[in-house]
């Protein structure tokens, strides 16, 4: 089954397509009212809100993880609640509850603009543009040779990120040896985060379903080949270990549509990477090396492997211990704080479930964890499901993602510390929870299948 192109896209979609380029590439791009920045992705995402609600959406059958979602929306502004009342600072507390509340409309602004397969294909080119951005931008702020270039013509740049001044000057200040990437996205291992996510649905657009012209394919198989070597330079096991599950999720599963743009780039990898030497100052491996050897050292040892496993404990005692955080938490602006003692202050979060915890209670972290395994069962049924539609191919890029993601949730935060994060979060939700809209079924099997059929004795 083709894509049909649509002559004129419509306004809705085209937000979506910006959303999806800023969300990729240059989320932190902003413009400074005073000392506050304000981010252009705030402002789309509204828009999108807009042209959402003229569309309708998914019927008496509601959107897939809606009710989760609201949910986890009444935790979060409950705990910023919270925090106001403990600090009694409304504009810090205001500020990221607006900022939550737009991240939590990108869920279902992508839900109802996304009217079918049809318009996945501008989405995937606009994923593919910033993918390209941040995978590049991971590569060449870790080789020494381009780092300091990269670093006064991009990062030290205040309207892509508000904190460039301090960033640059801590990356010009690196040796001439490989270090950990940045990009326009954040420290590395959020960009190499949201490079595991947005890859599969880049593959996609390589695909032959997918109508776009060569260029656009061309573009895309550039960006997936940057993509492991922009995860790799991130030198951040967590993404790294996402990255390897993607691609034995692309080799076992059928994942047919996706192959082509996740396999073939790891070779290119493979080979760029072992011409050089894995021991090239130029790289930086050590640092994968040391810190998974503490793993099996004395993982309590060192407060960066400690973190990651109490982070799924602590919260229980802490709750014990101040039954209130089983209802509800501190928020996040509560970090800000200067008068007020946060109870997350030196306590293990470095996970999903601790953070959403300390942000928004005990049960908010419990529905956090049903949200996820509901994606995963929810991905994996239209995985085997789909048979002989081009929107098979949109399940098994949708599916890989909710892989990407695994890492992420099991050893992370930024989806719930970070407006940015929750944005990238809640747009997989929301793009797989469109999967509803798309046929099961071609209404014309392929011609094999008509064969087997014929031939079937009765």
């Amino acid at each position: 089954m083709a894509i049909a192109k649509s002559d004129k896209m419509p306004l809705g979609l085209l937000t979506l397509v910006v959303f999806a380029f800023l969300i990729s590439g240059v989320p932190k791009l902003n413009i400074r009212v005073g000392p506050v920045p304000v981010y252009m992705i705030d402002f789309v995402i509204l828009l999108m809100t807009y042209f959402a609600l003229k569309r309708p959406g998914f019927g008496s059958i509601g959107q897939p993880f809606a009710v989760a979602v609201v949910l986890l929306l009444c935790f979060g502004l409950i705990g910023e609640t919270v925090g106001f009342v403990k600090t009694g600072n409304v504009f810090e507390h205001m500020y990221v509850a607006i900022r939550m509340t737009i991240a939590f409309l990108v869920f279902f602004a992508v839900g109802r603009l996304v009217r079918g397969p049809e318009d996945f294909a501008p989405i995937l080119k606009a994923i593919v543009l910033g993918l390209l951005i941040t995978s590049a931008m991971m590569i060449l702020t870790s080789l020494p040779m381009t780092r300091g270039f990269v670093t006064n013509f991009v990062l030290d740049n205040n309207f892509l990120d508000p904190a460039s001044e301090r960033v640059a000057e801590k990356y010009l200040s690196k040796g001439d040896s490989g270090v950990r990437g940045r990009t326009l996205v954040g420290v590395s291992i959020l960009g190499a985060t949201f490079i595991n996510l947005m890859w599969p649905l880049a593959a996609l657009l390589i695909w032959g379903k997918i109508h776009v012209s060569r260029f656009w394919k061309n573009l895309a198989l550039v960006a997936c080949a940057l993509a492991p070597l922009g995860v790799l330079m991130s030198y951040s096991r967590g993404p790294i270990a996402g990255m390897i599950l993607i691609i034995l999720g692309a080799i076992f599963l059928r994942a047919p549509a996706v192959r082509k743009g996740i396999l073939i780039p790891v070779l290119i990898g493979f080979v760029l990477v072992g011409s050089v030497g894995i021991k090239s100052e130029v790289f930086f491996f050590e640092r994968i090396t040391n810190r998974t050897a503490a793993i099996f050292d004395d993982p309590f040892e060192d407060e960066r492997e400690s973190e990651r496993i109490l982070a799924y404990v602590d919260p229980f005692y802490h709750a014990a211990e101040h039954p209130m955080f089983i209802f509800a938490g501190e928020g996040n602006a509560i970090n800000r704080s200067w008068n007020v003692h946060a109870q997350v202050s030196g306590r293990a979060n470095h996970a999903l479930f601790a953070s959403s915890y300390y942000s928004g209670g005990l049960i908010s972290s419990f529905v956090y964890m049903f949200l996820m395994l509901n994606g995963f069962y929810f991905a994996y049924w239209h995985l085997r499901r789909r048979r002989w539609t081009a929107s098979s191919g949109y399940s098994q890029a949708l599916f890989l993602s909710m892989v990407g993601l695994v890492p992420w949730v099991l050893f992370g935060h930024a989806m719930v510390s970070t407006a940015r994060g929750a944005m990238m979060f809640f747009f997989i939700f929301g793009l797989l929870s469109t999967l509803r809209k798309f046929p099961l079924q071609s209404e014309v099997p392929p011609k094999h299948v008509l064969q087997q059929v014929m031939h079937k004795p009765a």
